[in-house]
C-alpha cells in the first residue's frame, strides 16, 4: 500500500510523485490490451490495416464466435480444432534441400487474407466475393445468423459491416 506524505506547503515528495506516475502509466497501458471491440452482424468485410500490420506479433489474437484466430512465427505449428493459425508480421520459413536453412519473412494483408479465408472456410463459415481476397486482401463473411466478432483494440484489423 502506498502512502502520500504532504509537506507543510502541501506538495508531494518527488519519489512518491514519480511512483504514482509510473503506477498510473503502467495500468493505463495494460488495460488497453483488454479493451475489446465487439461486433455483431450477419455480413462483415475483414481486412488488415497495411499501416499497422507490423503490430502482429506472436500470440496476437481475435475471435469470430468461438473460433480463435492466433498469430505465430512458426506457421507449421499444430493448433486445436477451434483455432486458426496465421503468420505473425515476421515469421519463419524452412527451406529444405542440401543446404537447409531458415529465413524470416514479412507477411502482407493479401497473404493474411488468404490464410484467414482458408481457415474460416474449413470451419464452415460462408465466404463471399472471393476475388476481393486476392485483389485487395478483403475477406467477406456471410451468415444466416448473427456472428460475434471480438477484436482487441490494438489489433490491426479493419472490420466493416455490410
Amino acid at each position: 500500500m502506498y502512502s502520500i506524505t504532504l509537506t507543510k506547503n502541501h506538495t508531494m515528495k518527488k519519489p512518491i510523485l514519480f511512483g504514482l506516475f509510473l503506477l498510473i502509466t503502467t495500468f493505463s497501458s495494460c488495460s488497453d490490451e483488454f479493451n475489446n471491440k465487439n461486433f455483431e452482424g450477419k455480413e462483415f468485410i475483414l481486412e488488415y490495416n497495411t499501416l499497422k500490420i507490423n503490430r502482429l506479433e506472436e500470440g496476437s489474437v481475435f475471435y469470430i464466435e468461438d473460433i480463435k484466430i492466433i498469430h505465430s512465427k512458426k506457421i507449421d505449428s499444430i493448433v486445436s480444432e477451434n483455432e486458426i493459425l496465421l503468420p505473425s508480421y515476421e515469421y519463419e520459413i524452412k527451406i529444405l534441400g542440401p543446404k537447409s536453412k531458415r529465413n524470416i519473412v514479412k507477411t502482407n494483408r493479401v497473404q493474411l487474407a488468404k490464410y484467414l479465408a482458408k481457415g474460416l472456410h474449413k470451419k464452415g463459415l460462408k465466404l463471399k466475393n472471393l476475388k476481393l481476397i486476392d485483389a485487395e486482401g478483403k475477406v467477406t463473411i456471410e451468415s444466416d445468423r448473427e456472428l460475434k466478432i471480438k477484436i482487441p483494440a490494438k489489433y490491426p484489423l479493419i472490420l466493416s459491416e455490410k
